[in-house]
């Protein structure tokens, strides 16, 4: 989901910070950039929030088993622009290096995954 169709809610910010990385805590639901907290909006938050305690709920999983639920991602940002005489003004391309992790007091649960996204801002006529 962060790594989908979904991101581009945050693309602002992403564009704004060009790098850096974030930490989401699905317990806690805050997020850090760069080890800092981070007191704006931040849509993938609250998306995979809810995703995850639907996910809980339909599994007939109690939230207070789960010690911790973490996704960690590294970014790099770069923007160029698009051919003069194209309709694309500019393109994004997203470098996204994530790790998930679920604690319980049994087992955790991680995956990494790394990926690259482009979203081209197109002149709309």
């Amino acid at each position: 989901m962060f790594s989908g169709w979904k991101l581009v809610n945050d693309m602002d910010t992403l564009i704004q910070l060009q790098s850096g990385q974030f930490a989401l805590d699905f317990i806690s639901n805050t997020v850090k950039l760069n080890g800092v907290p981070f007191d704006k909006e931040f849509h993938m938050l609250t998306e995979i929030s809810a995703w995850f305690d639907k996910d809980l709920a339909d599994n007939n999983i109690d939230k207070v088993s789960i010690l911790k639920a973490t996704l960690i991602v590294d970014f790099i940002s770069t923007i160029t622009d698009g051919k003069p005489k194209s309709r694309t003004k500019k393109i994004i391309e997203i470098k996204l290096k994530m790790k998930s992790s679920i604690l319980t007091d049994e087992k955790e649960y991680s995956v990494d995954k790394e990926k690259t996204m482009e979203y081209h801002y197109v002149d709309k006529k």
